[in-house]
């Protein structure tokens, strides 16, 4: 059976996901073979937007990432990853070009150069 295009094998695991996020207290640690990172915490940071902190040190990878952050919030166009206490990634949907991941230039601001990679639908 496919719900939203998923597998039932997909959907069970993306909600074991939910789970742990659900369950994982906060400043603990949880690795995620879909982040290939251990996370602290998912927030929610606005009607369209979520950020994942993640362990010093660990970056996600981009697929799954996106997999966990649309099982969390169906509509989401930003998320941004930092690692401890610095700002990593940020992936945007580019509407029906996919996803745009882009890295922190230096300085205090969120200001991104270009993008570094990309998911979904070709240029």
């Amino acid at each position: 059976m496919r719900r939203n295009g998923k597998s039932q094998d997909e959907v069970s695991r993306l909600m074991g996901e939910v789970r742990k996020i659900l369950l994982t207290a906060a400043g603990a640690e949880a690795f995620s073979p879909d982040l290939q990172a251990s996370w602290k915490a998912w927030k929610v940071m606005g009607p369209d937007a979520l950020r994942v902190d993640l362990a010093e040190g660990h970056c996600v990878d981009m697929a799954g990432c996106l997999r966990i952050a649309e099982a969390l919030m169906p509509g989401v166009r930003i998320i941004a990853t930092y690692s401890g206490s610095s700002k990593d990634t940020v992936y945007i949907r580019n509407g029906s070009r996919g996803w745009w991941g882009f890295i922190p230039l230096p300085g205090d601001k969120w200001e991104y150069g270009a993008p570094v990679a990309q998911k979904g639908a070709a240029q």
